[in-house]
This record gives C-alpha cells, sequence and structure tokens, in this order.
C-alpha cells in the first residue's frame, strides 16, 4: 500500500506568503484605520459614544446660544475637532487621535462639561465591537488571500 500527498507544493507556498504577510499587516492596517475614522464620523453624526451607542447629553441652552453657527448639535459648531481627527495604520497597530487641546475635556468630561466621548476606547460593546470585529476580518483576508477587504 502506499499514500501519496498531493499539492504540498502549493500548500507550502501558500503558508509561506502568509508567513510573509503576518510580517506587514499594514494594507489590513490601512483600511482598518478608515473604519476607525468612519466609526468617529458616525459618532458625530449621530452624536454618540462610539463604544456603547448611547446618545450624548445635550447642550444646555445656554450654550446654545454662544455658538457661532447656532447649532444645537454638541461637539459640531465650527467642525474643528470632527476633521481634526487622524489615523495612522502601522505595520501591525492604528493609532488615532486629536491635536485639539479641547478634544481631551470632552472625551474625558470635567466638572463643568459633561462627557461626550467621540474616540472609541472600548472595543468590546456598541458600535466600536462591530468596527473592531470588521478589522479583524480584513487582518485575517489580508494573511490568507492577501486581499485587505
Amino acid at each position: 500500500m502506499r499514500i501519496t500527498a498531493k499539492g504540498i507544493t502549493e500548500t507550502n507556498k501558500h503558508l509561506q506568503e502568509m508567513v510573509a504577510r503576518v510580517k506587514s499587516l499594514k494594507p489590513a492596517m490601512e483600511a482598518g484605520a478608515l473604519d476607525i475614522k468612519k466609526l468617529v464620523d458616525d459618532a458625530f453624526y449621530k452624536s454618540i459614544d462610539p463604544n456603547t451607542g448611547t446618545a450624548w447629553q445635550p447642550l444646555a441652552e445656554s450654550t446654545i446660544k454662544k455658538r457661532r453657527q447656532g447649532s444645537s448639535k454638541p461637539l459640531i459648531d465650527t467642525g474643528r475637532l470632527r476633521g481634526s481627527i487622524a489615523t495612522k495604520a502601522g505595520d501591525k497597530s492604528i493609532t488615532y487621535g486629536t491635536n485639539v487641546v479641547y478634544g481631551g475635556p470632552h472625551q474625558f468630561g470635567t466638572k463643568k462639561i459633561p462627557q461626550r466621548r467621540f474616540l472609541p476606547t472600548d472595543f468590546s460593546t456598541g458600535p466600536a465591537s462591530a468596527t473592531a470585529q470588521k478589522i479583524v476580518r480584513r487582518i485575517l483576508n489580508y494573511i490568507t488571500k492577501g486581499v485587505a477587504k
């Protein structure tokens, strides 16, 4: 009796290609960075916490009266904060944030400013969880198929 394994050469080649892709996941990370940017944009558009999906606390009437555009939408008056969100993809990571100084007080809250998280910090629930799952799928597709879809 004899048993012959077929396709070993092709399988080995495929495995070597996957090993090479694991060294730099940048194509998948670049697509993932866009996913995070969209998550943050959606949070601003819907006025929700990207971690939980809960609505941001509405603005006080006194705050609305002081705004340049008269908008009652939290965190959107000039669009500076929303427009400052940047993402950067590395070989195995995604960095994101803002350089606008008043972003921190809004993200974390203060005695006078209610917390209105606009950046995801917890990817285990809500909209952020769905984004994290999408990024994981992109990484797996990139490793196994060479495509970051």
